[in-house]
């Protein structure tokens, strides 16, 4: 009894010395499934975990999910952990290689790889009586040193935010860490984020992307979200391409807005310019351009200088130019030119008598608050 247990460690050492490229022998996963074949003929509780992981991962045998699910279910009866580990949270885990002390130089690493392993260890049973609390510092420890199922843990609490501050950034961080790192849970978590986005945009091509790169590892959620995806994918992607092309829209029109703006501003700059220096025909073409292009201050202003030059040709008793005058300022807005028109309109002066405008241009004068207008229009038309 106790040569075969001897024997079945001998063999599970050599699987693990050609997984891992230890004492000297070259990577050959089909030499190592062998070993761990024999070993767990022999019900070798690490050797049948390894025989799993060579199925899971298709490595010096064909890939083949069922099988390994097989080889896990009894090492875990046989007391392996990352059997247990494995059946237990659907991750994959894939043990760090055992120390070759032919070939490790450098202890601080392997110092490093076993403080990370404990620390995931420790974590792990935190996790499982849901005290992420006291789990989290181990799986900060763990998830730094490169454990992808501490990875994804972090990305779960940190997105929960209920033991720590709420942090998508650092959700989507670690959440990429495992995925990128062949983790189910993680890739799955990542598909999931992008999916919903949640602190992210929607992205349902990075969200099938990594649902398939779990589904692979048989993740059957996954599989029924990669079928889900591809049925929406058509609607959401049309959706997107309208989204888009309304956000360029708006980025077109608000540059516009933008570039009408300084075009304004410019030409109500050269108009003061013009204006200080009392060149005010200079001016006036750019304070038209600021009025026509909308602004309130050119066309006030400008309505202000159209209601002088009618007055001007207006006390010179030319009424047809003073008229022209004061209907420019009028649609400009200017209420002492609407009741100049108005007057105008009722008295045939530089127009033709039209008392149905005059009441149109007293009404809006008086609107506006101007006095005169609001006194004539209560006595003739009211």
């Amino acid at each position: 009894m106790f040569f075969g247990k001897r024997k079945s460690n001998t063999w599970a050492s050599l699987g693990d010395d050609y997984y891992y490229g230890l004492n000297g022998e070259k990577v050959d996963y089909v030499k190592a499934a062998d070993w761990y074949s024999d070993a767990a003929g022999k019900k070798h509780p690490h050797a049948t975990f390894m025989l799993g992981l060579c199925h899971e991962l298709g490595r010096g045998v064909e890939k083949d999910m069922d099988a390994a699910e097989g080889y896990y279910k009894t090492a875990a009866k046989l007391g392996d952990e990352n059997a247990k580990k494995r059946l237990e949270t659907g991750n994959l885990v894939e043990p760090l290689a055992p120390v070759d002390e032919e070939t490790v130089d450098d202890e601080t690493n392997e110092a490093t790889d076993n403080k990370t392993k404990e620390a995931a260890d420790i974590a792990y049973k935190f996790t499982q009586k849901k005290k992420y609390k006291e789990a989290f510092p181990h799986l900060e420890i763990a998830a730094n040193g490169g454990d992808a199922w501490a990875q994804n843990q972090l990305g779960y609490i940190y997105s929960e935010g209920n033991i720590v501050t709420q942090d998508y950034g650092k959700a989507l961080y670690w959440r990429e860490k495992s995925a990128e790192q062949g983790n189910r849970s993680g890739q799955y978590m990542l598909g999931w984020t992008y999916y919903y986005g949640h602190g992210v945009a929607k992205d349902y091509r990075k969200a099938l992307s990594w649902y398939e790169k779990a589904a692979a590892h048989n993740d059957k959620d996954a599989q029924k979200m990669v079928k889900q995806i591809n049925k929406e994918l058509p609607a959401f992607e049309a959706a997107e391409a309208k989204r888009i092309a309304a956000e360029k829209a708006q980025l077109a029109a608000k540059a516009k807005a933008d570039n009408a703006k300084t075009e304004i501003a410019e030409a109500i700059r050269i108009f003061k310019e013009f204006e200080e220096k009392d060149e005010l025909a200079k001016g006036l073409p750019y304070l038209k351009k600021a009025a026509d292009a909308g602004d309130t201050w050119a066309k006030n202003h400008l309505g202000d200088i159209y209601c002088a030059f009618g007055q001007q040709f207006a006390a010179n008793e030319d009424n047809a130019a003073a008229f022209e005058w004061f209907e420019l300022s009028a649609k400009l807005g200017n209420a002492e030119s609407q009741y100049f028109l108005a007057v105008m309109y009722a008295t045939g002066s530089g127009t033709k008598e039209n008392l149905s405008a005059a009441q149109t241009w007293l009404k809006k004068a008086a609107e506006q608050g101007h006095k005169e207008a609001q006194k004539t229009y209560n006595q003739f038309f009211n």
